[in-house]
């Protein structure tokens, strides 16, 4: 939580694009299968499969 609050307080303002600092501050782990799903794994425990 502190890396991701360090990153945000880094910029000026509102995201309005996608910024690589912080998505990597926030994910953990992106599991691409075979089958073209993937499972991204968030810094806070949660998951999102698609």
């Amino acid at each position: 939580m502190k890396k991701i609050l360090l990153t945000l307080k880094k910029t000026d303002s509102v995201l309005e694009t996608f910024d690589e600092s912080v998505w990597n501050a926030v994910l953990e782990n992106l599991t691409v299968f075979h089958d073209g799903s993937l499972v991204f794994l968030f810094r806070d425990g949660t998951e999102i499969k698609v």
